[in-house]
C-alpha cells in the first residue's frame, strides 16, 4: 500500500515532529511537568508509530542507535521510579502485596506505611530527604535513577565531541561530590566511605568500599 520511500518519509517527519516537541513545546507548554515522563511517553509514542507503520507495510523498521540507547536509559530511569515506593524493601511477597497491579507512580512507602525495611538498616524512609531538601515523592527517582543522571551529566559535559575516549575519575568525583551536596536519595555505607576516602586524598585507584554492588559506590 506504501512504498518504502513514503514509509521513510513519514518516519522521517514524524521523528522531527517528536524531537520538535522534546526541544520546544515541552517547555512551554508544561514549564514544570516531570519531563522525564514526558520524554518517555514521546519515545513510547514513536516506537508506536514506528510499530505500527511495520504491521501495516510490512517493511521492517530498524531503530537506530539512538533510539535504542534513549529507550534503554528512559526505561530504566522510569522503571526506577516505578520502584520507589518499596526501595530497599527485600521482601518479593510483600512488594506483591503492596504493589498489586504497578498503574502509577508512588512516593517513599506511600504503599507500605511510610517505610520500607533495608535489610541490616531498620525500617524507614530511606529517600527522606537528607536534611538537604524535602523528601522524594511519585515520579521522582532512588538513589540509582539519580546515579544515572549524575553519568548522563558527566558524558554531555566531557563526552560530547569524544564519545570513545574513557571515563576521566579526575572529572567525574568532583562532580560526584558536588552532587552529593544536595542529595536527597538514600546515602549508602559504601558511598559515605568512598567520600571521606577522597576528602583524605586516597588514590582514585583505591577508592571504594568493600560492597561489591558498584565501582564507585
Amino acid at each position: 500500500m506504501f512504498g518504502t520511500k513514503a514509509i521513510h518519509l513519514l518516519l522521517g517527519l514524524f521523528s522531527f515532529s517528536v524531537h520538535f516537541l522534546n526541544s520546544v513545546s515541552l517547555n512551554f507548554l508544561y514549564p514544570t511537568s516531570n519531563h522525564v515522563f514526558l520524554q518517555t511517553m514521546l519515545a513510547l509514542l514513536k516506537s508506536t508509530f514506528v510499530l505500527s507503520l511495520t504491521t501495516i507495510t510490512g517493511i521492517k523498521a530498524t531503530p537506530i542507535i539512538q533510539d535504542k540507547i534513549r529507550g534503554a536509559y528512559f526505561g530504566a530511569v522510569v522503571a526506577d521510579a516505578l520502584a520507589l515506593s518499596t526501595h530497599y524493601e527485600y521482601d518479593a511477597k510483600k512488594i506483591r502485596k503492596f504493589y498489586g497491579n504497578i498503574d502509577q507512580f508512588y512516593a517513599p512507602g506511600e504503599k507500605t506505611g511510610g517505610a520500607t525495611h533495608g535489610v541490616g538498616w531498620g525500617k524507614r524512609n530511606y529517600h527522606g530527604g537528607n536534611g538537604v531538601g524535602p523528601a522524594k515523592k511519585a515520579g521522582e527517582n532512588t538513589d540509582y535513577g539519580d546515579y544515572n543522571f549524575l553519568i548522563l551529566n558527566y558524558l554531555a559535559s566531557n563526552h560530547a565531541n569524544e564519545i570513545n575516549k574513557p571515563i576521566s575519575l579526575k572529572q567525574l568525583v568532583p562532580m560526584w561530590q558536588t552532587a552529593l551536596k544536595t542529595w536527597r536519595s538514600w546515602i549508602c555505607t559504601q558511598t559515605k566511605a568512598t567520600l571521606r576516602q577522597v576528602q583524605q586524598n586516597t588514590p582514585y585507584t583505591q577508592l571504594g568500599g568493600r560492597s561489591n554492588a558498584m565501582a564507585i559506590r
